[in-house]
């Protein structure tokens, strides 16, 4: 929303919510978000009044014309963060598709300062961080797994995706939990006016979405589905020998406008990914064979549920009840003369309660306060076999608490924006465990325990606190070039296990604890952004340095596969990267686009 008369504006929450303060007096203002039509309204000020917009798509019909808008990409000049990247739901459907369709994935691997680990691998890195350093958001809820066939494909259905943000620089200090960036995924709210779907049936996989209202105005609904068909092609393409390969996901969300205080979302998300293979050996002596079937599974879930209250004129507060779960396994039967079986389950569960506000005490001045409180549960390995040297195994169970109070300040004067956050990470290895203590002096061997204590359910065994203070600053040279400069330490509590460079369903997560301390990443940096006057094009520079404290490393040859002694195999270590990324848009003319 612009004021016109005095070039002054605010811009909403990530729900909608803004607070405007202005003196008594009459004003035209605009409100105007990319791909919607602008509003241009004139209100006369004698109180205090509550104003909502219902902003209409932009669908005008035009022949051989392409329609931008000026504010296209102009967020890099206005946010006051370095290293963001901002993708709405038509950019990313602008993206080239692979064989037919849009792939968020892609997406990302496309920003500057992001890297793949290689194809038919999942994750990605960030300006040198590793892929357990990416917290990925959709609607609050973390993903443990952001792919399909082992990163082929992303988790995330284009169709459902209201926007996309990147932090990769400076991550805001209402966000914690990893060290390198944040992915936050908002799904769309469903049309709440009319009926209406779209899907798409594509060479790998189709898709359908549909939306619609349930109480008009008040209640509205949103399903979107995703299935690959590469199961369904005949053996003679796939080469598969009856074997199967498919994935499968599903968005929903509900919004219920209760109010014009209160509203209501609750959110889901299911995916996941199955791969049977099967084997014959050739026939033996005896003219027998052995056959063997191999099935990987890998499955997603999450729900949010958040409540949105307006307390006033100037303060607003969402409250979230996350829950997150990832399971992985294997099974394997082997027919030789008998059954020989062989199951492994993985599980990674996470619950999160957070509220979280918002307070505009005047123009230019914006709080962001909240908690956090996570509670994680990791089962590293269950193991059911009765295949001769395999024994039943039941790695023990690892819980971890994470108390995080945050405070962000926003000030904006006339050419400079000032953000400042701090955020308090208290982290607790929760019992019962069974925790070994070894020679202080002699690297830790499995012979090498001096001591072993069980701690009781629900006992601290080791806790942390850690302060991690973030600071922005971003000064506007002119009306088309800004420089800016920020600071920030994060701290990341729990680590992915693996001595392998792609994530691999027999790798373990690992909460900080006795043996594991948690990993401290501080990063600087110093942007640049400019722009063409008439949006033409826009160019970004940011130069970044970042120092690792307690990284994981791993002792040669390593043992991490079901070992109940891990903290025998790794190492702890400093690290430290730094680089230059360069970003340029073209957006107009005939030809568009960007290179990184």
């Amino acid at each position: 929303m612009i004021v016109q008369r005095l070039n002054q504006g605010v811009i909403t929450n990530d729900y909608g919510f803004y607070s405007l303060s202005l003196p008594k007096g009459s004003y035209s203002i605009a409100i105007s978000y990319l791909g919607f039509e602008t509003i241009h309204q004139s209100i006369a000020l004698e109180d205090n009044q509550q104003l909502d917009f219902q902003l209409i798509t932009n669908n005008n019909l035009l022949d051989e014309v392409v329609v931008t808008s000026t504010d296209s990409k102009s967020s890099a000049l206005r946010t006051v963060l370095s290293g963001v990247d901002n993708l709405t739901q038509k950019e990313i459907k602008r993206i080239p598709p692979l064989l037919g369709e849009v792939d968020i994935n892609r997406a990302i691997l496309t920003q500057a300062g992001v890297t793949s680990i290689g194809e038919g691998t999942s994750g990605f890195n960030v300006r040198g961080g590793n892929i357990d350093q990416n917290l990925i958001l959709l609607d609050e809820a973390p993903l443990y797994n952001a792919s399909h066939l082992w990163g082929f494909f992303s988790a995330f259905n284009a169709d459902a995706i209201k926007s996309m943000n990147l932090y990769k620089g400076n991550i805001p200090a209402r966000f914690g939990g990893r060290a390198s960036s944040v992915l936050d995924i908002r799904q769309r709210e469903g049309n709440n006016q009319h009926l209406q779907g779209q899907g798409g049936l594509g060479i790998l996989f189709s898709r359908l979405t549909l939306e619609g209202p349930i109480e008009k105005d008040k209640m509205s609904f949103l399903i979107s589905g995703r299935r690959s068909f590469i199961d369904l092609l005949p053996d003679s393409i796939t080469n598969l020998n009856g074997g199967k390969i498919y994935y499968y996901d599903l968005n929903t969300k509900l919004s219920w406008n209760i109010d014009s205080k209160n509203k209501l979302y609750l959110s889901g998300y299911f995916g996941a990914d199955v791969l049977k293979f099967g084997f014959d050996s050739e026939p033996n002596e005896e003219g027998g064979s052995v056959s063997e079937k191999v099935n990987f599974s890998w499955e997603n879930a999450t729900s949010t549920l958040r409540w949105n209250h307006i307390f006033g004129n100037r303060l607003f507060m969402n409250f979230s009840g996350i829950y997150s779960t990832y399971n992985y396994g294997l099974d394997s039967t082997i027919n030789q003369g008998g059954a020989g079986i062989f199951n492994w389950d993985s599980e990674i569960t996470t619950y999160l309660f957070k509220p979280d506000f918002t307070f505009y005490p005047s123009l230019g001045n914006t709080w962001k306060f909240g908690v956090h409180a996570t509670y994680h549960k990791f089962m590293p390995a269950e193991i059911k076999s009765n295949e001769a040297g395999i024994n039943d195994t039941n790695l023990p169970f690892e819980k971890g608490l994470e108390i995080a109070p945050y405070f962000e300040y926003e000030k904006k004067w006339e050419r400079t924006t000032l953000l400042a956050g701090l955020r308090f990470s208290w982290f607790g290895n929760l019992g019962p465990n069974q925790v070994h203590f070894y020679n202080p002096d002699i690297a830790k061997q499995v012979n090498t325990v001096v001591q072993s204590k069980n701690y009781k359910k629900g006992e601290i065994t080791k806790s942390y606190a850690n302060i991690e203070p973030r600071i922005s600053v971003k000064h506007q040279l002119n009306a088309n070039q800004s420089i800016k400069f920020s600071f920030g330490k994060n701290i990341q509590n729990i680590h992915l296990l693996t001595n392998t460079t792609a994530a691999l369903p027999f790798d373990v997560w690992k909460p900080s604890g006795e043996h594991v301390k948690p990993l401290k990443v501080y990063q600087t940096s110093l942007g640049y952004a400019a722009e063409h006057r008439s949006n033409k094009w826009q160019f970004t520079t940011d130069v970044f340095y970042k120092t690792f404290d307690n990284m994981i490393d791993y002792k040669n040859g390593a043992d991490l596969f079901l070992n109940d002694r891990i903290e025998t195999q790794i190492l702890p270590a400093k690290g430290s990267a730094y680089g230059v990324e360069l970003s340029f848009q073209k957006n107009k003319g005939l030809w568009t686009g960007e290179v990184n």
